[in-house]
Protein backbone atom coordinates (compact mmCIF):
# COMPACT_ATOMS: atom_id res chain seq x y z
CA UNK A 1 0.00 0.00 0.00
CA UNK A 2 1.61 3.47 -1.18
CA UNK A 3 1.47 5.94 1.30
CA UNK A 4 0.39 9.06 0.54
CA UNK A 5 1.93 11.91 2.22
CA UNK A 6 0.54 15.07 2.45
CA UNK A 7 3.24 18.17 2.17
CA UNK A 8 2.18 21.87 3.83
CA UNK A 9 4.32 24.36 2.13
CA UNK A 10 5.08 27.14 4.07
CA UNK A 11 6.05 30.71 1.70
CA UNK A 12 8.70 33.13 3.65
CA UNK A 13 8.55 36.54 2.64
CA UNK A 14 9.21 40.27 3.85
CA UNK A 15 6.55 41.63 6.22
CA UNK A 16 4.82 45.11 5.39
CA UNK A 17 6.60 46.95 8.30
CA UNK A 18 9.74 45.32 6.56
CA UNK A 19 9.06 46.40 3.17
CA UNK A 20 8.27 50.10 4.47
CA UNK A 21 11.33 50.13 6.31
CA UNK A 22 13.79 48.79 3.61
CA UNK A 23 11.50 51.40 1.02
CA UNK A 24 12.48 54.46 3.62
CA UNK A 25 16.16 53.49 3.59
CA UNK A 26 16.76 53.47 0.07
CA UNK A 27 14.70 56.61 -0.69
CA UNK A 28 17.15 58.04 2.04
CA UNK A 29 20.13 56.92 0.91
CA UNK A 30 18.92 58.15 -2.58
CA UNK A 31 17.98 61.92 -1.62
CA UNK A 32 21.73 62.12 -0.35
CA UNK A 33 23.14 61.03 -3.26
CA UNK A 34 21.32 63.06 -5.51
CA UNK A 35 22.12 66.12 -3.41
CA UNK A 36 25.59 64.67 -3.08
CA UNK A 37 25.82 64.65 -7.25
CA UNK A 38 23.96 67.65 -7.41
CA UNK A 39 26.88 69.77 -4.91
CA UNK A 40 29.69 68.13 -7.01
CA UNK A 41 27.92 69.55 -10.43
CA UNK A 42 27.49 73.04 -9.52
CA UNK A 43 31.12 72.89 -7.61
CA UNK A 44 32.39 71.98 -10.89
CA UNK A 45 30.39 74.55 -12.49
CA UNK A 46 31.39 77.20 -10.28
CA UNK A 47 35.07 76.16 -10.87
CA UNK A 48 35.18 76.12 -14.68
CA UNK A 49 33.33 79.24 -14.92
CA UNK A 50 35.35 81.27 -12.35
CA UNK A 51 38.59 79.60 -14.07
CA UNK A 52 37.42 81.12 -17.50
CA UNK A 53 36.70 84.75 -15.81
CA UNK A 54 40.51 84.09 -14.33
CA UNK A 55 41.93 83.66 -17.50
CA UNK A 56 40.42 86.43 -19.40
CA UNK A 57 41.50 88.85 -16.46
CA UNK A 58 44.73 87.16 -16.22
CA UNK A 59 45.38 87.78 -20.23
CA UNK A 60 44.45 91.51 -20.35
CA UNK A 61 46.94 92.05 -17.51
CA UNK A 62 49.28 90.33 -18.83
CA UNK A 63 49.10 92.00 -21.91
CA UNK A 64 49.07 95.32 -20.17
CA UNK A 65 52.13 94.16 -17.78
CA UNK A 66 54.26 93.50 -20.91
CA UNK A 67 53.42 96.03 -22.58
CA UNK A 68 53.82 99.20 -20.54
CA UNK A 69 56.85 98.49 -18.80
CA UNK A 70 58.71 98.52 -21.87
CA UNK A 71 57.47 101.88 -23.11
CA UNK A 72 58.70 105.17 -23.12
CA UNK A 73 57.08 107.32 -19.42
CA UNK A 74 55.99 109.83 -21.97
CA UNK A 75 54.46 107.80 -23.79
CA UNK A 76 51.80 106.46 -21.05
CA UNK A 77 48.52 108.32 -20.74
CA UNK A 78 45.54 107.61 -19.14
CA UNK A 79 41.89 109.02 -20.02
CA UNK A 80 38.51 109.13 -18.95
CA UNK A 81 35.80 108.52 -21.90
CA UNK A 82 33.27 106.97 -19.66
CA UNK A 83 29.66 107.45 -20.72
CA UNK A 84 30.66 109.40 -23.66
CA UNK A 85 31.29 105.80 -25.81
CA UNK A 86 29.77 102.91 -25.88
CA UNK A 87 30.28 99.76 -28.38
CA UNK A 88 27.61 97.84 -30.97
CA UNK A 89 29.01 94.62 -30.80
CA UNK A 90 27.00 94.09 -33.68
CA UNK A 91 28.55 96.37 -36.40
CA UNK A 92 32.07 96.26 -33.95
CA UNK A 93 32.37 99.74 -33.33
CA UNK A 94 32.60 102.51 -31.08
CA UNK A 95 29.65 105.30 -30.90
CA UNK A 96 30.67 108.87 -29.69
CA UNK A 97 28.70 111.23 -27.69
CA UNK A 98 31.89 113.33 -27.51
CA UNK A 99 32.15 117.39 -28.98
CA UNK A 100 35.55 118.16 -27.72
CA UNK A 101 37.97 118.54 -30.34
CA UNK A 102 40.67 116.92 -28.15
CA UNK A 103 41.05 115.31 -24.66
CA UNK A 104 43.65 116.05 -21.58
CA UNK A 105 44.67 113.06 -20.16
CA UNK A 106 44.23 112.52 -16.06
CA UNK A 107 45.85 113.55 -13.33
CA UNK A 108 47.26 111.77 -10.52
CA UNK A 109 45.06 109.15 -8.54
CA UNK A 110 42.32 110.42 -11.17
CA UNK A 111 40.73 106.79 -12.64
CA UNK A 112 40.22 106.88 -16.35
CA UNK A 113 38.70 103.97 -18.77
CA UNK A 114 41.37 104.14 -21.36
CA UNK A 115 45.50 103.62 -21.29
CA UNK A 116 47.08 104.77 -24.74
CA UNK A 117 50.92 103.56 -24.45
CA UNK A 118 53.76 103.44 -27.35
CA UNK A 119 56.12 100.51 -26.58
CA UNK A 120 59.69 101.04 -26.72
CA UNK A 121 60.99 101.07 -30.45
CA UNK A 122 57.82 100.58 -32.07
CA UNK A 123 56.35 102.87 -35.04
CA UNK A 124 52.51 102.21 -33.79
CA UNK A 125 50.36 103.37 -30.68
CA UNK A 126 48.19 101.13 -28.72
CA UNK A 127 44.85 101.65 -27.10
CA UNK A 128 43.01 100.11 -24.49
CA UNK A 129 39.86 100.96 -23.10
CA UNK A 130 36.80 99.43 -21.79
CA UNK A 131 33.18 100.50 -22.51
CA UNK A 132 29.21 99.43 -21.74
CA UNK A 133 27.43 98.10 -24.73
CA UNK A 134 24.65 99.84 -26.16
CA UNK A 135 21.43 99.96 -24.27
CA UNK A 136 19.27 97.96 -26.75
CA UNK A 137 21.51 94.98 -26.23
CA UNK A 138 20.56 94.50 -22.54
CA UNK A 139 16.77 93.30 -23.79
CA UNK A 140 18.94 90.20 -25.95
CA UNK A 141 21.75 89.48 -23.67
CA UNK A 142 19.93 87.68 -19.90
CA UNK A 143 21.71 85.52 -17.66
CA UNK A 144 20.13 82.43 -16.30
CA UNK A 145 18.30 83.83 -13.89
CA UNK A 146 16.19 85.90 -16.41
CA UNK A 147 18.08 89.00 -15.73
CA UNK A 148 19.11 91.57 -18.09
CA UNK A 149 23.12 91.97 -18.39
CA UNK A 150 24.74 95.30 -19.75
CA UNK A 151 27.96 93.68 -21.17
CA UNK A 152 30.99 95.73 -19.96
CA UNK A 153 34.09 95.36 -23.14
CA UNK A 154 37.80 95.74 -23.06
CA UNK A 155 38.54 96.74 -26.51
CA UNK A 156 42.14 97.45 -27.72
CA UNK A 157 43.17 99.36 -31.17
CA UNK A 158 46.84 99.21 -32.67
CA UNK A 159 47.58 102.87 -34.44
CA UNK A 160 50.22 103.82 -37.12
CA UNK A 161 51.83 106.70 -35.13
CA UNK A 162 51.08 109.54 -38.06
CA UNK A 163 47.45 108.45 -37.84
CA UNK A 164 47.42 108.52 -34.00
CA UNK A 165 45.21 110.97 -31.58
CA UNK A 166 43.61 110.59 -28.50
CA UNK A 167 39.98 110.87 -29.46
CA UNK A 168 40.67 109.23 -32.65
CA UNK A 169 42.25 105.92 -31.20
CA UNK A 170 38.68 103.99 -31.58
CA UNK A 171 36.42 106.71 -32.61
CA UNK A 172 38.62 107.11 -36.00
CA UNK A 173 39.01 103.60 -37.23
CA UNK A 174 40.36 103.04 -40.56
CA UNK A 175 40.43 99.91 -42.48
CA UNK A 176 43.51 98.99 -41.08
CA UNK A 177 42.91 99.57 -37.65
CA UNK A 178 41.69 95.90 -36.33
CA UNK A 179 39.40 96.65 -33.18
CA UNK A 180 39.92 93.45 -30.89
CA UNK A 181 37.54 92.49 -28.15
CA UNK A 182 39.89 90.98 -25.09
CA UNK A 183 36.95 89.37 -23.06
CA UNK A 184 35.25 86.63 -24.13
CA UNK A 185 31.39 86.37 -24.77
CA UNK A 186 30.81 84.51 -21.49
CA UNK A 187 32.72 87.01 -19.73
CA UNK A 188 31.02 90.15 -18.55
CA UNK A 189 33.56 92.72 -17.20
CA UNK A 190 31.75 95.07 -14.41
CA UNK A 191 34.26 97.52 -13.62
CA UNK A 192 37.96 98.07 -15.62
CA UNK A 193 39.95 101.19 -14.71
CA UNK A 194 43.28 103.22 -14.35
CA UNK A 195 44.57 104.95 -12.31
CA UNK A 196 48.00 107.12 -11.79
CA UNK A 197 50.12 106.60 -8.33
CA UNK A 198 52.14 109.05 -7.01
CA UNK A 199 55.65 108.23 -7.36
CA UNK A 200 57.89 111.26 -6.07
CA UNK A 201 57.41 114.68 -7.56
CA UNK A 202 61.24 114.48 -9.68
CA UNK A 203 60.59 110.35 -10.41
CA UNK A 204 60.90 109.26 -14.33
CA UNK A 205 59.05 106.53 -14.27
CA UNK A 206 54.74 105.80 -13.87
CA UNK A 207 52.63 103.75 -11.85
CA UNK A 208 49.68 102.42 -12.91
CA UNK A 209 47.34 100.81 -11.05
CA UNK A 210 45.09 98.33 -12.53
CA UNK A 211 41.76 97.37 -11.09
CA UNK A 212 39.05 95.23 -13.04
CA UNK A 213 35.99 93.12 -11.88
CA UNK A 214 34.82 90.21 -13.88
CA UNK A 215 32.08 88.03 -14.04
CA UNK A 216 30.59 84.89 -15.85
CA UNK A 217 26.89 85.37 -17.86
CA UNK A 218 26.26 81.98 -17.32
CA UNK A 219 26.66 79.43 -14.26
CA UNK A 220 23.69 76.75 -15.71
CA UNK A 221 23.30 73.80 -13.27
CA UNK A 222 24.90 76.53 -10.79
CA UNK A 223 22.18 78.81 -10.82
CA UNK A 224 20.65 80.03 -7.08
CA UNK A 225 24.28 78.72 -5.46
CA UNK A 226 25.09 81.00 -2.93
CA UNK A 227 28.34 82.03 -4.18
CA UNK A 228 30.17 85.07 -5.27
CA UNK A 229 30.30 85.35 -9.00
CA UNK A 230 32.40 88.15 -9.28
CA UNK A 231 36.36 87.91 -9.68
CA UNK A 232 38.67 91.34 -8.44
CA UNK A 233 41.64 91.49 -10.16
CA UNK A 234 44.07 94.35 -9.20
CA UNK A 235 47.83 94.94 -10.92
CA UNK A 236 50.23 97.74 -10.46
CA UNK A 237 52.25 98.61 -13.14
CA UNK A 238 55.54 100.35 -13.42
CA UNK A 239 57.74 101.78 -16.40
CA UNK A 240 61.41 100.96 -16.35
CA UNK A 241 62.85 103.73 -17.89
CA UNK A 242 66.35 104.04 -17.36
CA UNK A 243 67.28 106.71 -15.45
CA UNK A 244 70.73 108.79 -16.03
Amino acid sequence: MNNIYKRETKYKAFSLLEMIITTFIVGFIMVIVALVLTTLIKVSVVTTNKTAARNDSEFVLELLRRNIKSSNPEHVSIYNSQGERKYNRRTGRVHSQSSSEEWESVGPNQSGNEIHFRPQGSQNWVCIAYYKGLSWDVEKKKDDEGQDVLMGYILKVTKNREDYTAKGCFGDLGNNDALMVLNSKAINIKDFSFQYRIHGEDAINKIIQVDMVAQPVHWYFAKGAPINREIYRQAIITTESIEW
